[in-house]
Order: C-alpha cells, then sequence, then structure tokens
C-alpha cells in the first residue's frame, strides 16, 4: 500500500507537492480567480491603517457588491486581528434579508428610522445594478430620497465613496470608451443626483464607476448570461450580435481596486480591466474557444447603428499603480466552470476549485487511514464517499466532502490518536478542541483553507476550512417501539444544542403547548448540560451490544435503526487508486440509504452537495509540477 501520509517536518511546500503529486492529470483549470486571502496579503499594510475605523454602508437595495466589500472588511479584519466596524443602511424590508445574510459582519439599520448624526470614518453608498431596473420616475425619486436619508444623517470625518456603474454616463453609441469627465446623456439621472449628494456630504470625496462585475455571486447583464447558459447547455444555437460593448471586472479585483482608492484617492476613477471591453458576440467567441466540449454556434451581425457601449475608459485607474489580476478568459471560464463546465455536469464547482478540493480530501483520507491502521482502529467509508467507492471507485463528480464512520469504541480511540498523531496542517475540530464549537460529530479542517457555507458564516471565530466528517454510529433497541422511543429522544436532544447554539426555535415534539417549555430550557441550561445530555442518550445502549445501530449522530437518522451485522467487519474497496475499508454488508448499507444506488444521477442537473459560499484554497492552488493551478 503507497504512503500517503502527510510529511512530517518538512514543511508546507513538501506537502503540496505530496498533494498535487496525486492529482488527476486530466484536470484542466486554466482560471486565475483572485481569493480573499490573496487580496488580503497583498493589501495588509492597508487594511492594518483601517484598525477601529467605521465603514457606514448604504444603498437603496441589498446588493451583491456592497455585501460582498462588507464581507471582505469583516474577515480581513478577523484574520488580522484588527477591528474595522460596519454598519449598512437600507429601507424596512431590504434590511431584513441583509441582517439575515449579514449579522455577524456588521449593525443593519433601517433608513426610514435613522436620527442624524450617525459617525464613520467613511460613508459608501452604492447604486451599482441600476441598470436591472425599469426606469421610471417613481422609481427614480424614490432611489434619490432613500440616498438624501442616508446623507442628511451620517457625519463622515474622512472620506465619502459612491459607488456606481457605467449608467453614471448614459451610454455612448459604440464603439467610444467613457472618460471620467464625459457625459452624453441627461445630467438629472438618478445615479449622478446620489453622486452629488455624496460630494456635498463629505470635503474629500471618492466616487468609483465600476464596469460589469463577474463572479460566482454577481449577476451579468441578461445578454450576457443567456451566452453562459446557452454554452453549458450543449444544445446547437443561433447568436445575433450587434456593437453593444461592455468592460467587464472581476469582483476580487474591483475589492482591491476600492481598497486602493478609498486610502489615497479623491474624484471620480471608472474601475474595469482595461483588456476586457467587449462585445457580446466576441464573449460568445472566447467562451467557444474555452470550452472543453462547445455546441455548435451561429454568429450573426446584425450591424445596429443604435448600439450602445458600456465600455470605459481606465487610464486614470492604472496611474494609481492598480494592475488587475483576473483575464478576460479567466472570467469567461468561471462563469462556464459555475454554470456546469459541461463535462461535469454539476451547476456549482466553486470556482473551479472543486478538483482541488476533492485532491486535498484525498490527503486527508489517507492520514486518517494512516493512523487508523496503526492504532488498530476499525472505521469505513460512509454516505456518498462509500457510494463513490462502490460505484465510481472514487468520488462522486459532484462531491464536496468526505464521510467516515466508526463505532463508539472506535470513534473515541480515534479521538485519542488523532490529538497525538495528526500533522500541523490539520485541526481536529470538536467541542473540546475549540471554543465555541457545538459539532456533534468529528471534523478534520485542512489549515490555510476556507470551505464557508451561509450558515456557518455566521460563526466567523470557527474554522472553516476543507473538511472531512467523522460520526459515531450508536447500539439502539432490540424492540421497534424501544427503537422509536431512542430516534424521538435522540431528536430532541440534538434539538435543544443545535437551537441553543443557532438561537432558533425547537420543534422536535408535536404538541405546541411543550414548545414554550422546551424553548425555557434551552435558555436555561448550559451548553454543558446540552452536551452532556445529548452523549448519555445516544450512547443509552452502549454496554448491550444489540442487533441494530442507528446513525444518531449524522443525517441519516430518519432512515430509522439498522442490523449491527452490517458494520461488524471491513472489507477493501479501491478510491482513487488506493485501498480503503468499506462495510462487509456495503451493498445492504447502501441500499438501506439510497434505495437503487447503482442508478447515477449524472445526466441530471447535480450541485454541489455543501453551497458553499466562500471557497478559497489558499497557496494549495499552486500546482508545482504543471503550473495549472496558479493564482498570480
Amino acid at each position: 500500500m503507497p504512503a500517503c501520509a502527510f510529511p512530517r517536518g518538512s514543511g508546507t511546500c513538501v506537502f503540496l507537492r505530496s498533494v498535487f503529486e496525486c492529482m488527476d492529470t486530466k484536470v484542466k483549470l486554466r482560471s486565475k480567480i483572485g481569493t480573499y486571502a490573496a487580496i488580503e496579503e497583498e493589501y495588509k499594510r492597508l487594511l492594518l491603517c483601517l484598525n477601529g475605523e467605521r465603514f457606514l454602508f448604504g444603498a437603496y437595495r441589498f446588493d451583491r457588491v456592497t455585501e460582498e466589500l462588507i464581507r471582505f472588511l469583516g474577515h480581513a479584519g478577523d484574520s488580522l486581528g484588527i477591528n474595522i466596524k460596519t454598519t449598512l443602511v437600507l429601507p424596512e424590508a431590504e434590511a431584513v434579508m441583509a441582517k439575515e445574510a449579514l449579522g455577524t459582519f456588521c449593525e443593519v439599520l433601517s433608513s426610514e428610522r435613522l436620527s442624524p448624526g450617525l459617525e464613520a470614518e467613511y460613508s459608501v453608498y452604492c447604486t451599482y445594478g441600476f441598470y436591472d431596473d425599469a426606469p421610471d420616475e417613481a422609481a427614480k425619486k424614490w432611489r434619490v430620497k432613500n440616498a438624501e436619508a442616508f446623507f442628511g444623517a451620517v457625519c463622515t470625518l474622512k472620506k465619502s465613496i459612491c459607488i456606481s456603474d457605467f449608467k453614471a454616463y448614459d451610454p455612448y453609441e459604440y464603439p467610444v470608451r467613457a472618460s471620467e469627465g464625459e457625459y452624453c446623456g441627461e445630467k438629472n439621472n438618478s445615479v449622478r443626483i446620489i453622486e452629488e449628494l455624496a460630494e456635498d456630504s463629505c470635503v474629500y470625496n471618492l466616487r468609483i464607476r465600476a464596469g460589469m462585475l463577474m463572479g460566482a455571486s454577481m449577476k451579468p447583464a441578461d445578454d450576457i448570461a443567456e451566452i453562459f447558459d446557452k454554452m453549458t447547455r450543449g444544445d446547437r444555437f443561433v447568436h445575433t450580435s450587434g456593437r453593444t460593448a461592455y468592460s467587464l471586472m472581476h469582483i476580487s479585483d474591483f475589492i482591491r481596486a476600492f481598497i486602493v482608492l478609498s486610502q489615497s484617492c479623491v474624484g471620480v476613477y471608472n474601475a474595469a480591466n482595461g483588456d476586457a471591453a467587449v462585445t457580446p458576440g466576441a464573449i460568445c467567441e472566447r467562451c467557444y474557444r474555452l470550452s472543453d466540449d462547445p455546441p455548435e454556434i451561429d454568429i450573426v451581425l446584425s450591424g445596429e447603428k443604435t448600439a450602445q457601449s458600456f465600455a470605459l475608459n481606465t487610464q486614470k485607474l492604472s496611474l494609481t499603480g492598480f494592475v488587475p489580476r483576473v483575464s478576460l478568459d479567466n472570467m469567461l471560464e468561471e462563469q462556464l466552470l459555475i454554470r456546469g463546465d459541461a463535462g461535469k455536469n454539476t451547476n456549482r464547482s466553486y470556482y473551479g476549485k472543486l478538483p482541488v478540493i476533492q485532491s486535498l480530501l484525498f490527503r486527508m483520507m489517507c492520514e486518517v487511514d494512516d493512523i487508523c491502521r496503526r492504532n488498530n482502529i476499525m472505521y469505513f467509508l460512509g454516505g456518498g464517499t462509500l457510494l463513490g467507492a462502490v460505484r465510481e471507485h472514487g468520488f462522486i463528480p459532484w462531491d464536496d466532502d468526505v464521510d467516515l464512520m466508526m463505532l463508539r469504541d472506535d470513534f473515541e480511540r480515534f479521538l485519542e490518536a488523532a490529538r497525538r498523531e495528526l500533522p500541523p496542517e490539520l485541526f481536529l475540530q470538536t467541542p473540546d478542541d475549540e471554543d465555541g464549537n457545538h459539532y456533534l460529530n468529528i471534523k478534520i479542517r485542512l489549515n490555510g483553507t476556507v470551505f464557508c457555507s451561509a450558515y456557518l458564516a455566521g460563526f466567523p471565530k470557527l474554522h472553516n476550512g476543507v473538511f472531512l466528517d467523522i460520526v459515531a454510529h450508536d447500539y439502539t433497541a432490540n424492540t421497534e417501539a424501544g427503537r422509536k422511543r431512542h430516534m424521538k429522544l435522540t431528536l430532541l436532544a440534538r434539538g435543544l444544542l443545535f437551537k441553543k447554539w443557532s438561537k432558533g426555535s425547537v420543534t422536535q415534539v408535536t404538541e405546541k403547548k411543550s414548545y414554550f417549555l422546551l424553548d425555557i430550557l434551552k435558555r436555561i441550561l448550559p451548553f454543558s448540560f446540552l452536551e452532556w445530555f445529548q452523549k448519555r442518550v445516544l450512547t443509552m445502549y452502549r454496554k448491550k451490544k444489540t442487533d441494530y445501530l442507528y446513525d444518531g449522530m449524522g443525517p441519516n437518522i430518519g432512515k430509522g435503526a439498522f442490523p449491527s451485522k452490517w458494520l461488524s467487519s471491513a472489507v477493501e474497496c479501491e478510491f482513487e487508486g488506493r485501498m480503503f475499508p468499506v462495510p462487509v454488508n456495503a451493498h445492504e448499507y447502501l441500499t438501506y440509504l439510497y434505495g437503487d444506488y447503482m442508478v447515477s444521477e449524472s445526466g441530471k442537473n447535480i450541485e454541489a452537495y455543501h453551497d458553499a459560499v466562500w471557497v478559497d484554497v489558499g497557496a494549495y492552488s499552486q500546482k508545482k509540477e504543471e503550473k495549472s493551478y496558479v493564482l498570480n
């Protein structure tokens, strides 16, 4: 059996080489998408200057640009140990949505309830994306009124910043690119009115006018989004192209530009990739070249003379020394990867990083396997990982984590061994090893990475790296009535702890009168007691060694109990070229979980399971041998 453990005492670089030596050589990833970690390192000095500063953000709706900026400042502040305060002001209905998404990152206020005298070093008002809405007078007046309320309440001590887009120029006829002081349409469009309100609010004023922002979280213009969708569907199509031109910029480059400009510049600046001003027809042609298996396309040139230009002249931005990192091809390829990549059949591949994530997970599996074999600990591949081993002899194409399972005695022995033997690159995540963590199962996390769901973004102090799960299966009652009682009690114990952690309402019982009592118990009982109670419930049949097991820790408790003989011993099964243990009754266990498990979903439009909203593989994105994974 090949040695696949992380190298001891040889540092991360050697570990990186060992990881990428095991990568599938068929994987092709050309994108150089910027990451939070890369931006953070590049602008660490500037970010340190923001310690203790407050940013007051405002907008007429909860837009993606504002959300990305707030998330970046929050994550960068946490990782650098600095305090960057952020407050977001939105209309009442939008504020409700923002609180759910950004409640742990910033304070959210309603623009209808503002009082004068809101102090901040920087006020940032965003009008990006007005081109998506109907241009009626009522909407214009409402937007301006909302901005007036914001600027009327704020007292900015350093700088006022207004973020808008090409709409500020009222688009030119192609092929002109708009420069900062040029306008061709009406001067009183709502974007420019709000820019002037921002300018009047502070002596030091900055206006940033962005091109069309690209990225997983951004919405391209409809005619551009349609091209990406058609390309990934794989059917032949006809594209009629006029002379409309767009300037594009990746959201990570926009954040970099925002940091530079906010610290050192005043006046008006266009923000776009100077090499990425293209027509939809040109985007269609470049997507064709970037796709591994493109559909047939007929491009018809209309020659329409009324075509508009949304292209921006970015010479002024270049004078600051700013250079975009993400090229046009990188941006387009990312969109194709996000929408399906034609050859993968997945809606999301995490910025094209899913192959890297799976390679890292495989190395982590090898490390756990080595520890278990050295200490004679029995474990099994579980869930989708077991399914992949039996059906695919490796990862299911869209799988983004690893599931391992053990019996309770082996589970506790593994905890002891892991604390002794895990290499420094890996982090053992349990309630005993991390403050504020109340996970029921074990997670092994990879340091220097981020793989964070929308829910876990609410717990920024927890380790949110690429992970594998290890769950314990416990014994349950031999009688059907006893098993039902045990599982209902387990759901209650799990629910009390989880709802206390997430500050939700307990709904595991059927009588509504009980909700009130359980919510009171959840509030007054400490975490230590709830965790003790949960473990006591899970292991109440531990000494009896009954004929049945159940998945009290994991997501399959609803499947009911299964015969304990299915996990009585292990046999070897190939997974990504290495042998791993699977249950001796793997067929029965997989049928219990999935039914007809040999029927692949590969013909369907499958989404990756965890739907992570923030993915960063850090230094592991750089493949040393073949240069297929390069960020800088």
